[in-house]
């Protein structure tokens, strides 16, 4: 006889949610709010912390916070990988406020949603894109071609990342 009981897998799933930074040159969050809805012909709405889709019915956290002054080191860092060049970090340097907006991307059609509410943010007046979850920043440019005439596999080039190497050959991931 086993001493041991037999046990019943348990079926999990793992929730994956992205987090992305869009800052910005608006004065307030009644300015972003305003803007979004302008630049989008009304297709997203801001309010209550939550920024909506209209015509896909898609929803997502929404934030808006002061100024950082760490937002130009921060994209140097997560530009790495993106090859951001430093005209854009100086225009990250002039931005007057930061939207972050969330949802749940496990999933490459909600990863495309999360990404063209990012391009609707780009759109009404923000400068680039840092996906935090992953340690990636783009400039708007660069979101743009991803999300125009998107595919599944612009998915991978937004929301996963690459090994590092340094120069010395040490790699990280």
């Amino acid at each position: 006889m086993w001493p041991f009981k037999k046990k019943t897998p348990v079926k999990s799933q793992v929730k994956f949610e992205s987090i992305l930074c869009i800052p910005g040159y608006w004065k307030d969050d009644q300015e972003v709010k305003e803007d979004i809805v302008q630049a989008t012909d009304g297709e997203y709405i801001a309010a209550a912390g939550v920024l909506m889709n209209a015509k896909n019915e898609r929803h997502f956290t929404f934030e808006v916070c002061q100024r950082d002054e760490r937002m130009k080191e921060s994209f140097a860092v997560a530009g790495r990988v993106t090859g951001v060049t430093e005209d854009f970090l100086d225009e990250i340097g002039k931005h007057n406020s930061v939207v972050y907006i969330s949802a749940p991307t496990g999933s490459l059609q909600e990863a495309a949603h999360i990404a063209f509410a990012a391009e609707a943010l780009i759109k009404a007046g923000g400068i680039g894109v840092k996906v935090e979850t992953v340690g990636k920043a783009f400039e708007k440019e660069t979101w743009f071609s991803l999300t125009n005439n998107f595919q599944e596999h612009n998915s991978y080039e937004m929301f996963v990342i690459n090994s590092l190497v340094e120069e010395d050959g040490r790699s990280f991931s």
